[in-house]
């Protein structure tokens, strides 16, 4: 999406229809969150797995994002939204962004810690030593270990359509009613989102609070 001419970030992304909207929406960089936003605070709905790559439930979706939009760019030759990942809670779960193929990532103080404080090892490193493309989804590709992640999504209600996120279908149209159709369809993104939202929501408002007490006392 592109506000007065300004690159725009899509964030709070659960699932590929959002991912498939910001692309048809021109956004510069998309972040999906890795955990939800209440599992920072109640570790009970956190998949604490030794292997975040592989095994987190939203590896598959953060695979098939990123498999969709090599795809589209290899199609129509247009630039797709980077990955800027977040919501992490260990090193290793940042680290796996990397392994994925995520371009950036939204990193807390803690994990930042975490991560100082591992010892490097370029043998484990996914991207060591090879050139980066022109292009980043250029040459994309799945990660061999992971060829099968992306094919099941743990997180989809039985329910739920396999067109739902299909990139022939237009999210944006009759102001993202498409869009809006498939959230509801997925209770995993309708519900982390109203939560995300929740979030944000709350902290505008003691920001303005705090902003308003200022003024009231100059």
């Amino acid at each position: 999406m592109y506000l007065l001419g300004i690159a725009t970030l899509g964030t709070a992304l659960f699932g590929l229809p959002q991912a498939i909207a910001c692309s048809q929406a021109g956004c510069l960089y998309i972040s999906p969150y890795f955990n939800e936003t209440k599992a920072h605070d109640d570790l009970e709905l956190w998949p604490n797995v030794e292997d975040p790559a592989a095994q987190h439930t939203m590896s598959a979706r953060t695979l098939q994002i990123l498999e969709t939009y090599a795809r589209l760019y290899k199609e129509t030759g247009e630039e797709q939204p980077l990955l800027k990942q977040a919501s992490f809670i260990t090193a290793k779960e940042a680290m796996a962004a990397g392994e994925h193929g995520c371009h950036s990532a939204t990193i807390s103080p803690q994990v930042l810690d975490e991560l100082s404080s591992l010892t490097y090892d370029g043998s484990k490193q996914p991207g060591e030593g090879k050139p980066k493309p022109a292009n980043i989804y250029a040459g994309y590709n799945t990660p061999a270990r992971h060829a099968e992640v992306s094919k099941i999504d743990p997180l989809a209600a039985a329910s739920m359509d396999a067109k739902i996120a299909s990139t022939d279908i237009d999210y944006l149209a009759n102001n993202g009613e498409e869009l809006q159709k498939a959230i509801k369809t997925d209770p995993v993104t309708s519900q982390r989102l109203d939560d995300a939202l929740k979030l944000f929501t709350g902290g505008l408002l003691e920001s303005k609070a705090k902003i308003e007490k200022w003024f009231e006392q100059v």
